[in-house]
């Protein structure tokens, strides 16, 4: 068995050299330089990746503890509904308090009803799922510890919660459990966001752009990786 083993390289050397390739031949030498290249081109891909998928640590932002969603799913795509009044003290806005429900709503709504957040989901301490939606203060039937979802996002809700009575529960009927949200507004910066856009037009374009600038640049960009490769001058 081991002298089989041990034949099976001069074989493969053997069937090479027949159409003339040559075991010898030395096909990818790597130095020390090469090696500091390829460390340097991985952590700056690394940030990158780092800085598109960045959702962590957002339990150092605005918060709303032991929320429950017992209502049915809202008709608007992906929108959490919160009462005005916990969603003004959750981003810490002064001054709503002595507003009633309808005017709070209104007054937030004009400010922040058309920008995304993105939001996290956690349930005994266990995050569920993060998810980019808009806020949109509700003053009907909503208390300070309540909330309603999109379709979508009720279900993923339902699905990831530790209750299994509801997972096949249609959108008629809310989630059970009690749940927190943590959220921050996404900001111009927040490449996942315009990479994951909601618009999919803006998606598109972007992709798009992507695309053609790979295109454009590309043949530079392999040229300074041959550059810096050649190591025949150092």
């Amino acid at each position: 068995m081991w002298s089989l083993l041990e034949s099976v390289p001069s074989g493969v050397c053997q069937g090479l050299g027949a159409i003339g390739a040559d075991c010898t031949n030395s096909i990818l030498i790597i130095k020390v330089w090469h090696l500091f290249l390829i460390f340097g081109i991985f952590l700056i891909v690394s940030l990158i990746a780092y800085f598109i998928r960045r959702y962590n640590r957002l339990d150092r932002h605005h918060g709303l503890i032991e929320m429950t969603a017992p209502y049915g799913a809202a008709p608007v795509a992906r929108t959490i509904r919160m009462n005005p009044h916990a969603f003004a003290k959750a981003i810490g806005e002064k001054g709503y308090d002595t507003l009633t429900r309808t005017e709070a709503a209104k007054k937030l709504n004009e400010r922040y009803g058309e920008r995304y957040f993105v939001c996290r989901f956690i349930e005994n301490g266990s995050t569920l799922f993060r998810r980019e939606l808009k806020i949109q203060a509700w003053h009907i039937m909503l208390k300070e510890t309540e909330f309603r979802l999109d379709p979508e996002t009720l279900d993923m809700l339902k699905k990831g919660s530790a209750s299994k009575d509801d997972d096949e529960l249609d959108d008629t009927y809310g989630a059970e459990g009690s749940f927190d949200i943590f959220f921050r507004k996404v900001r111009w910066w927040d490449l996942r966001h315009w990479l994951n856009h909601p618009a999919r037009e803006i998606r598109y374009a972007l992709y798009v752009a992507i695309f053609a600038a790979t295109l454009e640049y590309s043949g530079d960009l392999i040229e300074l990786l041959q550059q810096l490769f050649n190591t025949s001058n150092i």
